[in-house]
């Protein structure tokens, strides 16, 4: 497991618009392929997930982003879980994990009373 005292989870802020996109789009050509709709969407995180009441936090390592996931506004109190992806060379070591315990634990702080995750069969 990486060193939970050294990975931090930080939220989005415009100077860090590009990471989603870049390691989103890594993990898609891996396991899938970039859809139109992904393009659209991690080309514009403000406007197509801020701006419509979605989060997304980034794992900060080492000064390095290593990581990502998005809480998209579906209503006021459901919010789905996406563009989840971490780095290839630190997949396993836990930042996922992290990720998705910092998402909980702000639905629960924000009042979230549903969180919606969508998932494929290809992966394990």
């Amino acid at each position: 497991m990486i060193l939970n005292n050294t990975l931090e989870i930080i939220p989005f802020s415009t100077a860090l618009a590009a990471p989603i996109k870049t390691l989103n789009l890594e993990w898609l050509k891996k396991y899938f392929k970039v859809e139109p709709k992904d393009e659209i969407v991690l080309s514009d995180p403000q406007g197509q997930i801020i701006d419509k009441g979605g989060m997304i936090f980034y794992a900060k390592y080492n000064e390095a982003i290593i990581g990502t996931v998005s809480l998209l506004k579906i209503d006021y109190t459901t919010f789905e879980l996406s563009k989840m992806a971490v780095t290839d060379g630190v997949q396993g070591l836990g930042v996922g994990n992290k990720l998705l315990l910092h998402c909980l634990a702000v639905a629960e702080a924000k009042g979230i009373k549903k969180l919606l995750l969508y998932s494929n069969r290809k992966l394990l």
